[in-house]
Order: structure tokens, then C-alpha cells, then sequence
């Protein structure tokens, strides 16, 4: 094996492992949140035998907030994070990939180093001479606005914001549009983002298959 092949194959791996890992903590973290929530029903079961309906009903406004963590809270604030993960690894997978290329062409100028998707784009398509067709894909422009609801997660925490100006107002706008044409997330009155472990798949989906997309074209140009 040459060292372009072993260099292609290193990034290859990497870029692939990171990504199962984050497969595997998403499966990890559901099968979590299922048996908390299963063991809260057992709890109440046992608690609650032989009650009437009225006192069960007493019960659980009683221990609503406890209820509302393991069913409502704690599995969205765990998907919000996986889904910070996800579009986070594949922001730092297209910044890895204009530097290998930067490398392995040894290219006249490098990227910056603090790279977004927007930017790795650009620096692909001007720099490095990759096909603009790659990116006009639907996979590529939902991973763009999947990245835009991730900001605001991480950012605004949790909500999407209603204060900003300029290109960050735009892009709030185009959050709440994707949102509203997206299955597995919603956005509440008051702004929060709710996430359902649909959402999160396919998130995942159109990141892996983008992924595919640009190691294949890498690969074909060895």
C-alpha cells in the first residue's frame, strides 16, 4: 500500500469509528432512558396497588415533576445532547477533510482553523477543486440546517432564539421553517426545541450518508 492509499485509509477509519461510537452512545442512551422510564412504572405500580383512581390520580400530581424528568425532561435534554454530537462530529469530520486534502495535494494555501460547514464548502469547492454538485444534494442542505438547530441547542440553550440580527436572525428563521417540515422535533411556545429519537436517526442518516459521499470521492481520486 502507498502512502496516499495508507493516508486515505487512516482518515477513513477514523471518520468511520467516531461515527459508530456515536451510533452506539445514542443506542446506549435510549435503551437508558427506557428503563429509567420503566422502572418509574414498576415504582408506581407497586405504590399505587389497590388504589382508587382518584387516589392514583393524587399520586401522580404529587410526583409530576419526578414523572415529567424520566418521561419528558431527561430523554429530551439526552437527545438534544446526542444531536449536538452528531452534527458536531460531522462539522470537525469536514474540517479534517479540507486539511488531509490540504496535505495530501499539497496544496498551495491551507484552510483556516476554525472551519463550518459553509466554510469547509467553499474551501473544498475553491481551493481544492471538488464538484459544486456534491453540495447541492438534499442531504447536504439538511446536514447545513441540522447544523443551525445544534447552534441553538448548544448556544441559546436549548430554544431557538428570537433576539438576533443580521445572518444569525436568518438563520433562526430557517430553523423554525426546517423544524416545522421535519419529522421527530418541534419547537413550543415559548421557543424549546423538542427532540424524538427520530430525529435524532435521521440526523444521523443523512450524516453518514454525506460522509459516504465525500470518501467516496476521495477514494476515486487516488
Amino acid at each position: 500500500m502507498n502512502k496516499k492509499k495508507l493516508s486515505y485509509y487512516i482518515f477513513k477509519s477514523l471518520s468511520e469509528h467516531r461515527l459508530d461510537e456515536i451510533v452506539e452512545s445514542l443506542d446506549l442512551i435510549e435503551s437508558g432512558l427506557k428503563n429509567k422510564f420503566q422502572d418509574w412504572g414498576e415504582w408506581y405500580e407497586k405504590k399505587t396497588k389497590g388504589w382508587s383512581d382518584a387516589e392514583k390520580s393524587d399520586f401522580i400530581d404529587h410526583y409530576y415533576d419526578d414523572l415529567a424528568m424520566v418521561r419528558d425532561t431527561a430523554p429530551n435534554m439526552a437527545r438534544q445532547a446526542i444531536c449536538v454530537c452528531i452534527s458536531g462530529y460531522f462539522e470537525t469530520f469536514m474540517a479534517d477533510l479540507c486539511r488531509y486534502v490540504y496535505k495530501t495535494k499539497l496544496l498551495p494555501s491551507g484552510p483556516r482553523q476554525k472551519l463550518y460547514l459553509e466554510d469547509s464548502q467553499n474551501y473544498l469547492i475553491d481551493k481544492a477543486g471538488f464538484c459544486e454538485q456534491l453540495f447541492d444534494s438534499q442531504e447536504w442542505k439538511f446536514c447545513i440546517k441540522a447544523s443551525y438547530v445544534r447552534n441553538a441547542i448548544a448556544h441559546y440553550n436549548g430554544r431557538v432564539p428570537n433576539h438576533l440580527q443580521g445572518n444569525l436572525k436568518k438563520q433562526a428563521e430557517i430553523i423554525t421553517q426546517f423544524i416545522n417540515n421535519t419529522e421527530g422535533v418541534s419547537v413550543t411556545t415559548i421557543g424549546d426545541i423538542l427532540i424524538d429519537i427520530d430525529y435524532c436517526k435521521l440526523v444521523m442518516k443523512h450524516i453518514k450518508k454525506m460522509t459516504e459521499i465525500f470518501l467516496e470521492a476521495i477514494e476515486s481520486d487516488l
